[in-house]
């Protein structure tokens, strides 16, 4: 089984926007990129002069934590894993994102697993199983 872990503080590549989905799928057309960033609510970075080809400098530091995992996100649209886990995803979030982001999340993976890693007590119930950890006692 192929899978995809969006850690809670991804890697952004130092290059354009249009490099860092494309290292998931070397081939991707600008049109695939472009689709697999509207679908995690990233449409807003198309919207600037340069589109695709903005330079992201300084590893995406210019980006919210919130907006690199979105990025990371795209890229595992284009790879076409069959499962993703996602780490903390809206930890930087402000709630009404998180709410977007999941249902943008939920549309685009809606036929793959999606494993959640999170201590939001606010996501559990969008979820059909929930497993919850304890630490060990010694």
């Amino acid at each position: 089984m192929k899978f995809q872990i969006v850690p809670e503080d991804p890697a952004v590549l130092e290059s354009l926007l249009r490099s860092n989905p494309a290292i998931a799928k070397g081939h991707s057309s600008d049109s695939e990129m472009i689709a697999s960033l509207e679908k995690v609510s990233l449409a807003c970075l198309l919207h600037r002069p340069t589109g695709l080809g903005q330079l992201l400098g300084g590893f995406g530091a210019q980006f919210s934590g919130g907006k690199r995992q979105r990025l990371a996100l795209a890229r595992f649209l284009l790879a076409g894993f069959g499962t993703v886990i996602l780490d903390e995803l809206t930890a930087s979030l402000d709630r009404d994102t998180s709410a977007e982001v999941m249902v943008a999340v939920f549309a685009a993976f809606s036929d793959k697993q999606v494993v959640v890693i999170t201590h939001s007590s606010a996501l559990l119930g969008l979820f059909d199983q929930v497993i919850t950890l304890k630490a060990a006692r010694a």
